[in-house]
């Protein structure tokens, strides 16, 4: 009987599984080789936040640009960036943290890294739960509270609400609410009571109204000013009040006034059914007190 033949080949009940495995690997490493190579995702900075409203011109430039580009509405705001607001023109900002930012006219403003007031007017108006706020002026720096609300330009900072605090060589100073400082540099730092905060028209609002009708005003004045002067409401056509001036005279009273509330007729040929640019301010007839002018546009409802 002839001894039985053993080989190292598999049996022919095993082939199929073999060929298989090799199919499998072999098709396995084509498509590993055909895959695209990942795609590396670029990283975008942070924005500091976004513009809300844009009214006349703006413009604004990348730190590594010649070239401005005009702002509008949605676009958003990064570190090292410089805005520029023209003449007649405003923007609102919203930052990261929610809160505010009005830009008035002839403002520019630098965001490297905290913003570097060169000229113009800022307002900002607090969030909920917003964060502090750092900014530049003339080489000092200043920081808000989350809740502060103020007014700032070339000449004086006037705190609206919250505080601001800044360093001057070893001394720390605050700025509270109904404060004000001096930016000049003839005078020495000195933190004073604001005589008048204006309140209503804010500063770049647009009122639609009767073509007959009244536009309330509301301020905040030191009572000591109030006690012995009677005020004065002015609105004009341009800051330096010579076009078109109107005057309203409030009495003074006792116990004097500190929240004023008055309504003024303006002409019909102020509200028209364009948006037409108007000024305010409040002054002390026995004193020279004045306050800061702001401006608001009205326009008539009529059709």
């Amino acid at each position: 009987m002839n001894p039985i033949l053993s080989t190292d080949s598999p049996d022919s009940d095993s082939w199929p599984l073999w060929v298989a495995l090799f199919l499998a690997a072999a098709l396995g490493f084509l498509s590993f080789k055909d895959l695209p190579a990942p795609r590396v995702q670029a990283v975008t900075p942070a924005s500091l936040g976004y513009f809300r409203v844009i009214q006349g011109q703006g413009r604004v430039k990348r730190p590594d640009e010649l070239l401005w580009e005009p702002i509008v509405v949605n676009r958003r705001l990064f570190y090292g960036e410089r805005v520029l607001i023209g003449p007649d023109s405003r923007a609102v900002m919203i930052l990261a943290d929610g809160s505010l930012l009005n830009l008035e006219e002839r403002t520019q403003i630098d965001f490297s890294p905290e913003a570097r007031i060169t000229e113009g007017r800022v307002r900002r108006i607090p969030a909920p739960d917003g964060d502090s706020f750092r900014f530049k002026l003339q080489n000092r720096l200043y920081e808000a509270t989350p809740d502060a609300s103020f007014r700032v330009s070339l000449d004086e900072i006037v705190v609206v609400g919250g505080s601001l605090r800044f360093e001057e060589g070893q001394s720390r100073h605050q700025i509270r609410e109904g404060e004000e400082i001096s930016l000049k540099k003839s005078d020495l730092i000195a933190i004073r009571r604001s005589s008048f905060t204006l309140q209503s028209p804010k500063s770049g609002e647009e009122l639609v109204v009767e073509p007959f009708g009244e536009i309330k005003f509301s301020w905040k004045v030191d009572p000591t000013i109030s006690a012995n002067s009677p005020l004065e409401l002015e609105v004009a056509g341009d800051p330096s009040f010579t076009e078109e001036k109107r005057s309203l005279r409030i009495g003074a009273t006792h116990p004097p006034l500190e929240n004023v509330s008055a309504e003024m007729h303006l002409p019909p040929l102020a509200v028209k059914r364009d948006p037409s640019k108007l000024f305010w301010r409040v002054r002390a007839l026995n004193s020279d007190q004045v306050s800061a002018s702001e401006w608001f546009t009205v326009r008539s409802n009529a059709r």
